[in-house]
């Protein structure tokens, strides 16, 4: 009755959508939905937000997709665009990769399933008897089994030789989590165009989540070495690589465009990621002439100097960092360790204080704050006891809080 007051509610040319979570929703309750909604609607299609989330449309008329139409209307609303683009949907034609079918498909997969009606709202009576079961999995399967891709007029990704179609839809099934199928787009994408720097970016992507890190740093190299490089994307995924995969591309980059300091910052917190503590040092201080005011280098700078045993030092660039800007809990956790290795334990407590305010549930940090007021003196002993019973609270395995613990005399 509702979806009827809708239809008969609309403009011409409306468009009426209905939200449907897949999680907390048995296969023959999400199917009642959808047979409810197909049954009124003179046309309909099923798409999907994400993994776990539908979205049904239903109109008065025939939906005809055009890529022409859905770049217009974006064209005209520029803030839809950059959402869209932030959300990883680079142009109208990458939204095809929400779709799932259209509404003869809906209908079958519905099947023989019974109306929600007003006077018999069995979907109000069985829905809550599914929440918190996890239902997402079992519903995506069953819905894969009944997708059909996408009629789009004026575009055909088989037909296209440039292989944008393709690269589009592999942006597209990545911005919905769909990596397989993203995967599969992109590999099409450079398969007609082996050259393509931004296929290449976007497959290292899928690589780097994957935990692919070699995979994706060839591609990176690829789209560095090319005729058009893009540098700037390339190093945003190379931050996400392992360190030693990072270096090799970094200093790729850096071989390509010397003035790229995004590039050389990067190379120096993947040098110190992989341990390469004297040639991040080095990165670090000569970065720090060219960038007087940017508070990653010294911070990166008094990590490199705390794994060296230079205390003083670090602690001096730490709060360089501080001062310049940055104040996460990992810069205070690490000014932290500064202070309790040079014994300064009271202003070391202060600084596991604030760390955890920003992380309450950083186990380490929690550990060494009681550590600090431990050897802080008697004053602090009560709290620290108090710390680590909540890291054994945390992590009952956690060996290093019993031992603090019963050098406290305290029991567990």
């Amino acid at each position: 009755e509702y979806y009827q007051e809708a239809l008969s509610k609309l403009a011409e040319g409306g468009v009426f959508g209905q939200w449907m979570q897949t999680y907390g929703m048995a296969p023959e309750d999400l199917r009642m939905v959808y047979r409810t909604f197909a049954d009124v609607f003179p046309d309909v299609s099923l798409w999907a937000v994400n993994d776990s989330d539908m979205l049904l449309i239903g109109t008065d008329r025939p939906q005809r997709l055009r890529r022409a139409d859905l770049q217009a209307v974006l064209t005209a609303r520029p803030i839809a665009r950059q959402d869209l683009r932030e959300l990883g949907f680079v142009d109208g034609y990458s939204l095809m990769a929400m779709y799932l079918m259209p509404k003869a498909a809906l209908l079958k997969m519905a099947g023989e399933a019974e109306h929600n009606l007003d006077d018999f709202p069995r979907l109000e009576f069985l829905a809550p008897r599914n929440l918190g079961r996890d239902t997402t999995t079992l519903n995506a399967r069953l819905t894969r089994n009944f997708t059909v891709p996408p009629t789009v007029e004026d575009a055909d990704p088989d037909r296209d030789p440039t292989g944008r179609l393709a690269l589009a839809l592999a942006h597209g099934y990545r911005a919905v989590r769909d990596q397989a199928r993203a995967r599969e787009w992109v590999n099409r994408a450079l398969q007609a165009s082996p050259m393509d720097a931004e296929a290449h970016v976007v497959r290292a992507r899928l690589s780097a989540e994957d935990s692919q890190h070699r995979s994706a740093a060839e591609d990176l190299l690829r789209a560095v070495s090319g005729p058009t490089p893009l540098l700037d994307e390339a190093v945003e995924v190379a931050k996400t690589l392992e360190a030693d995969e990072a270096v090799r591309v970094l200093r790729k980059i850096r071989q390509q465009n010397p003035l790229l300091l995004e590039a050389q910052v990067a190379l120096a917190d993947a040098l110190r990621r992989g341990g390469h503590d004297r040639q991040a040092e080095a990165e670090y201080r000569e970065l720090a002439r060219a960038l007087p005011k940017d508070p990653r280098l010294p911070f990166g700078l008094g990590r490199v100097l705390l794994q060296l045993g230079d205390y003083g030092d670090a602690l001096e660039a730490l709060d360089a960092a501080a001062f310049l800007g940055e104040m996460s809990g990992e810069l205070h956790a690490r000014r932290g360790e500064a202070l309790i290795r040079l014994r300064r334990y009271p202003e070391a407590a202060a600084a596991y204080r604030r760390a955890l305010r920003d992380n309450v549930e950083n186990i380490t940090w929690r550990l060494n704050l009681g550590i600090a007021l431990a050897a802080s003196g008697p004053a602090g002993e009560g709290e620290a006891a108090q710390r680590f019973r909540e890291v054994l609270a945390m992590d009952s395995a956690n060996t290093r809080a019993w031992e603090e613990l019963h050098k406290l005399g305290a029991r567990f």
